[in-house]
């Protein structure tokens, strides 16, 4: 049998492919980095929008001489619209998840009062369970 050194790929029997684990370690342990600057970088682009209303807000009337009232308050509108399109699509976002957290604890209570009818015999929701099973049979 072959010995295996770091980056060596050895294709098995059944045609599955083996590599070192050394280089497989060294490559993850790389693609930290990466992972980190992408997400700064994701982080920034969501950040831009609240970022250009705040300054297109802070220039003053001298400013707007300068690059011409056009470009000002079209400046000002468009990042406004971004800034507030992030801001709605952010608590929409939070708004599912308190839907599914809040659908998820009723099927929580839906399935242990299940449990209990079934473990607890005597219990009004047996009852009901078997009256609803002698109904649709």
């Amino acid at each position: 049998m072959q010995t295996m050194k770091d980056g060596d790929f050895m294709a098995g029997v059944d045609g599955t492919c083996y590599v070192s684990h050394h280089r497989a370690l060294t490559q993850s342990q790389g693609n930290i980095g990466i992972t980190v600057i992408a997400t700064c970088l994701k982080a920034l682009l969501l950040l831009t929008p609240c970022l250009g209303m705040f300054w297109t807000h802070a220039l003053e009337r001298s400013d707007a001489d300068i690059c011409g009232p056009y470009v000002f308050w079209m400046s000002k509108w468009l990042w406004s619209a971004l800034a507030s399109c992030e801001l709605y699509l952010f608590c929409l976002l939070c708004w599912s998840f308190h839907v599914a957290r809040i659908h998820e604890l009723a099927l929580r209570r839906k399935a242990e009062a299940d449990m209990d009818a079934r473990l607890n015999p005597s219990s009004p929701e047996r009852l009901h369970i078997d009256f609803g099973a002698a109904t649709l049979s």
